[in-house]
């Protein structure tokens, strides 16, 4: 096949054209071959470098480095091709579909970045990550579960549950309940701190009492503000404006739960933040009273 039939009008080689090394081997030898990279690395290191003591060709510009393809949706045929290669690749096991990890545990499940980098590099992804997320809202705020699960909304509100009953909360102790324990410990009564109950099996809804005294006493350390105390505030009053939540709804909420722990044979005992600080005393005698009182 002559030079002038090797390719096509647009510069293609045609179908049938065989290239004049195909099958010969050792033809071209790379020019790094048997060269050790500490050599290479020595060679172009410091002056050696063409680039040595030069500036970046676009330092200080921006925009350089934009995607090729920002604002360049793929074509219905792009589409197809990248979903035949992916299939294909998947297929051979080239590489693995992301299906195929489900059930398999992450290397770092469980890990901190502390537990993965050495200090100085953890605090740093650490900074990088604050800094990123610094300003800018949840991509889900204002959007409930329902409007971006449908059906599966309730299953995956109560995996969300189970995981936080897991957790501790608050995750600071506030001087009242750091009072209440240290007067506790004075007179070797033991307790938990901030023990899980699940009050509410078929709804995964949870409490956790500030200190738990076996077999049944939950005791509970609330914050004027956030219990919404009626010495302060009013039914009426907002406590999270931006939630439309009033004072009322608070009171009606710690009401259900000391209902539903007494139901199951709790005995609670609610201190007001501002009483603990002022007569922190008082509030262990009457501690005192119910841990003697029968189940």
């Amino acid at each position: 096949m002559s030079s002038s039939t090797q390719r096509n009008g647009s510069g293609q080689f045609v179908k049938g054209f065989e290239p004049w090394n195909k099958g010969k081997k050792g033809i071209q030898k790379a020019w790094n071959k048997d060269k050790k990279m500490p050599e290479l690395s020595k060679k172009y290191k410091g002056a050696g470098n063409p680039m040595y003591g030069k500036p970046s060709w676009n330092k200080g510009l921006k925009g350089y480095g934009r995607e090729w393809n920002k604002n360049h949706p793929p074509t219905a045929e792009q589409k197809k091709k990248i979903s035949e290669t992916l299939k294909r690749k998947y297929s051979s096991g080239e590489i693995m579909h992301p299906k195929g990890m489900k059930g398999k545990i992450p290397h770092n499940k469980g890990k901190r970045l502390d537990d993965i980098y050495d200090k100085e590099t953890a605090e740093r992804l650490r900074k990088i990550n604050i800094e990123s997320h610094k300003g800018k809202p949840s991509h889900r705020k204002g959007l409930r579960l329902e409007e971006e699960y449908a059906d599966k909304a309730e299953e995956i509100r109560m995996k969300i549950k189970l995981a936080r009953s897991k957790q501790k909360f608050p995750v600071k102790s506030t001087i009242p309940e750091k009072m209440i324990w240290a007067e506790l410990d004075k007179i070797n009564v033991t307790y938990e701190k901030h023990k899980t109950i699940i009050f509410e099996k078929g709804k995964g809804n949870f409490v956790q009492p500030d200190a738990f005294i076996e077999p049944n006493v939950c005791i509970f350390c609330d914050g004027d503000f956030h219990h919404a105390n009626p010495a302060q505030y009013s039914a009426d009053d907002y406590i999270w404006k931006s939630r439309n939540v009033k004072a009322k709804d608070i009171r009606l909420r710690d009401s259900k739960i000391n209902d539903a722990l007494k139901k199951l044979g709790y005995i609670v005992k609610r201190f007001w933040a501002s009483r603990i600080k002022r007569d922190v005393s008082g509030c262990i005698d009457e501690i005192k009273k119910v841990i003697k009182t029968p189940a």
